[in-house]
């Protein structure tokens, strides 16, 4: 027996609404990443710190790429079909760009690391 069965045979003894609330929280607080206990003694979230940032940074990089692809596929769906060889694939690359670049930024004014 596990220490995660442990813990489903003691939470399951207590009978009530006090005991739900409490087990509720705790099951909040798991999936978040943290224990109760944790969230009691320091009151901070320094534990989940760098797994923000590198969450926030891969998130970042995701969307300028992102952006930048689409931008590209565009441009050459459009070139190949108006027969305007490197204008708009040009044009597209330089938007797509311009769009991840301005996601980045919102994310990263809205971003509570």
């Amino acid at each position: 027996m596990g220490a995660q069965d442990d813990l489903n045979v003691s939470s399951q003894t207590d009978k009530g609404a006090e005991s739900f609330d409490r087990r509720l929280a705790e099951a909040e607080a798991r999936m978040r990443g943290k224990s109760v206990k944790d969230d009691a003694a320091t009151g901070t979230k320094d534990g989940n710190a760098d797994y923000s940032a590198f969450g926030l940074a891969m998130r970042l990089g995701t969307e300028m790429v992102a952006a930048l692809i689409v931008g590209v596929v565009v441009g050459y769906g459009l070139d190949r079909l108006c027969g305007t060889k490197p204008v708009l694939l040009i044009l597209f690359s330089l938007a797509g760009g311009a769009s991840g670049m301005l996601n980045v930024w919102r994310a990263v004014r809205n971003a509570q690391v």
